[in-house]
C-alpha cells in the first residue's frame, strides 16, 4: 500500500501524462496558460500540449511565439490564483499566428499584444477586440480578414502602427476611449471608422505614413486628428463634441467624397505644405470653422451656412462653387470669385528633345505667382520617379519666361517630369514626357494651363483615354487617342485625367 501523498503525485503524474496523449491525438477544445514562455512548449500550457488550429486559447501569462500557428480563437485574460498575472502575447521572429473565428479579446487591464517587424497576425473571420485597458502595438503585419476592430471599453487603452508595421481591418475601426494617443508610424487600412465615445483621444498620422478610411469617418464625440503623413478617406462627418482635424505642414488629407464640418468642429491647414483636398461638398455649419494657412482645394460645392463659420487663415482656398455669407469663404472671398481661382503657373509650353545623348529640356510661363523652383523629375517605368534637377522660378511675374535646362549622360529610355514649388510648399505636377535615344514623345502634356473659352487644350495621343471634369466632379467630355480638345465654354478650373497602359495623370487649367 502507498501512502497518500505518493498516490496523490502518482495520480497526478497520470494525469499530466493522459492529458499529454490526449491533446497529442485529438485537440484540446479549451486551453489556458499555466506559465510563461514559449508558445512552442508544453509545459506554457494546461494540457501540457501545443495548442493547435482547433482550440480555444486563453492567455494569462506572458507568452512569445516564435513559430508559424493556428488557433480556433484567442483570449488575453488574467490569472488571479495562485499567482495574479496578466496575459501578453509577443509574436516574433518572422513567425505568424492565425486565429481562425469569434472574437479576438484582449479583456483585462494590462493585456497587452505585441506584433514585431515581419511577424504577423491573421484574423480570418470575427472582431479584434479591447474591451479593457489593453495595448496593441503592431511593428509587423495584423490583418483582419473578415471583421472589425473595436476599442470598447476602460479608459487607457492604447494602440500604435509602427514604420514598419502594415494593418488591415476589412470592417469598422471603433474607438471608444479617452485620452490616449492613436500613433500610425507606418501603413494602415480599414473599412470605416466610429469615433462615438470618450474624448481627448487623438489619432496621429506621422511623416511618412498612409492612414486609409475606405468608407466613412463619423465623429460625435471630442476626438482629435493630426496628420503628418498622408490620410484618405471616404467621407467625414464631425457632427459632436468639438473634434479637431490639424493638417501640418508637409501633411494632405485627402477626402473622396462630402466632408461635414458641424457641431464645434474645427479643421486647421498649415503653411508649408499642408494640404485639404475635397472630392465632394464641404460643409461648414453649427459652430464649426476652418482656419486655412495651407491649401484647400474642394472641387464641389463649398457652404458656409451662416455668420461665425467663417474660413480664417491666408492660404489659398478653392471651390467649384461657393456659398457663403459676405466674404466668409477665406481667400476664395465670394461665390463671384470661385471661377477666377488663379493657378501658380500659366505653362505656355513643355517640350525636350535628344541630341547625342544631351537632353534639353524647355518650358516657357506665361505668368508665374509666388513661384519658388521647378523640379525636373526622372523614372524608368513611369511611376517611381526621382528628383535629377531643380532650376530657380521667378517669384511673381506677368511677363512670358522661358526655360532652358541640359542634362547630360543620357544612355537610356526614360521619363522626364516638370513639377513647380510655391513659396509656401504647394506643388503641382506640369507634364510629363517620354525620351528614347533617337526621340522624344510628349507623354502626357497639358498645355497652356490658361485659356479663353473655346481655345485648343493640347496633351500627346499616347494619354488614350482622356476624360475632362469640372471642380464638382461632373463629366464635362471624354473620348480617347486625340492630341487635344477643344475647352468648355463655361469659365472656371478644370480637371483633366489621362490614362493608359503605364500609368494615370491629373493635370488642372483655368478657362477665363
Amino acid at each position: 500500500n502507498l501512502p497518500s501523498s505518493e498516490i496523490s503525485a502518482t495520480m497526478k503524474s497520470t494525469f499530466v501524462v493522459a492529458a499529454f496523449f490526449i491533446c497529442f491525438y485529438a485537440s484540446c477544445a479549451t486551453i489556458t496558460s499555466t506559465a510563461s514562455g514559449n508558445w512552442n512548449s508544453t509545459s506554457t500550457w494546461d494540457c501540457t500540449c501545443i495548442p493547435g488550429a482547433a482550440d480555444d486559447v486563453t492567455i494569462e501569462h506572458d507568452v512569445t511565439v516564435t513559430n508559424d500557428f493556428s488557433v480556433n480563437s484567442l483570449t488575453l485574460g488574467q490569472e488571479f490564483s495562485p499567482n495574479a498575472d496578466i496575459g501578453t502575447l509577443t509574436i516574433s521572429s518572422n513567425s505568424t499566428l492565425t486565429v481562425a473565428t469569434g472574437t479576438t479579446d484582449l479583456d483585462r487591464s494590462g493585456n497587452a499584444l505585441t506584433i514585431d517587424a515581419g511577424s504577423s497576425l491573421i484574423k480570418t473571420t470575427g472582431d479584434l477586440t479591447i474591451s479593457a485597458t489593453g495595448t496593441i502595438t503592431a511593428n509587423g503585419t495584423l490583418n483582419v480578414q473578415s471583421g472589425g476592430f473595436t476599442v470598447s471599453g476602460g479608459s487607457g487603452a492604447n494602440f500604435s502602427v509602427g514604420s514598419s508595421g502594415d494593418v488591415d481591418v476589412s470592417g469598422d475601426f471603433n474607438w471608444g476611449h479617452s485620452n490616449q494617443t492613436v500613433t500610425i508610424q507606418g501603413d494602415m487600412t480599414v473599412g470605416s471608422q466610429t469615433a462615438n465615445g470618450g474624448s481627448g483621444t487623438t489619432f496621429v498620422v506621422e511623416s511618412g505614413a498612409t492612414y486609409t478610411i475606405t468608407g466613412a469617418l463619423t465623429v460625435t464625440t471630442t476626438q482629435n486628428y493630426t496628420v503628418r503623413g498622408t490620410m484618405n478617406v471616404g467621407s467625414i462627418s464631425a457632427t459632436g463634441g468639438s473634434p479637431d482635424f490639424d493638417v501640418e505642414s508637409g501633411g494632405s488629407l485627402n477626402v473622396s467624397g462630402d466632408v461635414t464640418i458641424a457641431s464645434s468642429a474645427e479643421l486647421n491647414i498649415s503653411a508649408g505644405g499642408g494640404s485639404v483636398s475635397v472630392g465632394g461638398d464641404l460643409a461648414i455649419s453649427g459652430g464649426g470653422g476652418a482656419t486655412v494657412d495651407g491649401n484647400l482645394a474642394v472641387t464641389g460645392e463649398l457652404n458656409v451656412a451662416n455668420n461665425g463659420n467663417k474660413i480664417g487663415g491666408s492660404g489659398s482656398v478653392s471651390a467649384g462653387t461657393a456659398t457663403c455669407p459676405g466674404d466668409d469663404c477665406g481667400t476664395i472671398g465670394s461665390a463671384d470669385d470661385v471661377t477666377s481661382a488663379t493657378l501658380p503657373v500659366d505653362l505656355i509650353s513643355f517640350s525636350g528633345k535628344v541630341d547625342n545623348g544631351v537632353v534639353i529640356l524647355q518650358w516657357s510661363t506665361a505668368i508665374e505667382i509666388n513661384n519658388d523652383y521647378f523640379s525636373i523629375e526622372r523614372s524608368l517605368d513611369g511611376v517611381h520617379f526621382e528628383l535629377i534637377e531643380t532650376v530657380s522660378g521667378h517669384g511673381t511675374k506677368e511677363t512670358t519666361t522661358n526655360y532652358t535646362l541640359q542634362l547630360g549622360g543620357f544612355s537610356t529610355d526614360l521619363f522626364i517630369r516638370l513639377k513647380q514649388t510655391d513659396f509656401d510648399g504647394q506643388f503641382e505636377y506640369l507634364g510629363t514626357i517620354y525620351l528614347t535615344k533617337e526621340s522624344v514623345s510628349e507623354f502626357f502634356k497639358v498645355y497652356p494651363s490658361v485659356i479663353s473659352r473655346g481655345e485648343t487644350i493640347n496633351f500627346s495621343s499616347q494619354a488614350g483615354k482622356w476624360s475632362l471634369f469640372d471642380l464638382r466632379g461632373n463629366l464635362v467630355q471624354q473620348g480617347a487617342n486625340t492630341d487635344f480638345i477643344q475647352s468648355p465654354q463655361r469659365a472656371g478650373l478644370y480637371i483633366i485625367r489621362l490614362e493608359n497602359a503605364v500609368f494615370t495623370e491629373t493635370h488642372r487649367f483655368r478657362v477665363r
